[in-house]
Order: C-alpha cells, then sequence, then structure tokens
C-alpha cells in the first residue's frame, strides 16, 4: 500500500479501510484485546491513542508519535477527482 501510494502521491493514512478493522478500546484493555486477536491467528497493532481533546490525538508510527491526520475527502476519491 505505501509503495503504491509512494508512487501515486496518496497518503495511505487517508484511504477507505476496506478490508480493515479498526478497534478502538480503553487503554487499561490494549493488552487483553490485542491478546484476543492473537489467539485467533489476526494480526493487529497498536496505531494510536485517543483522546477526547482533538488537539491531543496521537499516531504511533515505527514508534514515533504525530498528530492524527484529517482528510476532507478519500485519497483514492481524490486522484480520481484530479
Amino acid at each position: 500500500t505505501r509503495a503504491i501510494c509512494a508512487q501515486l502521491g496518496l497518503d495511505p493514512w487517508g484511504l477507505i479501510a476496506s478490508g480493515a478493522l479498526l478497534v478502538v478500546v480503553p487503554e487499561e484493555r490494549v493488552s487483553d484485546g490485542m491478546q484476543a486477536f492473537a489467539t485467533v491467528d489476526t494480526p493487529v497493532v497498536r496505531i494510536g491513542t485517543l483522546t477526547n481533546d482533538p488537539d491531543q490525538r496521537s499516531l504511533v508510527d515505527g514508534g514515533v508519535h504525530g498528530r492524527l491526520p484529517a482528510f476532507d475527502v478519500d485519497e483514492i476519491a481524490r486522484y480520481f477527482a484530479g
């Protein structure tokens, strides 16, 4: 996905998440949730932390915390519209 997005000038975080599942769980249950997915042989990765304050939302990418990007339009729709 990253390689294709790089070739097309798209941000992979702005793509429709077809085939992906995004799960939000309380901080104290993250480990339990990750273990539950492991028991059914389903890969899982923690990608960020979500708070009530939109200015405090962060994304973890390669162990580095950053701002969670916002997109007005799905990146694929933007590509075909341009």
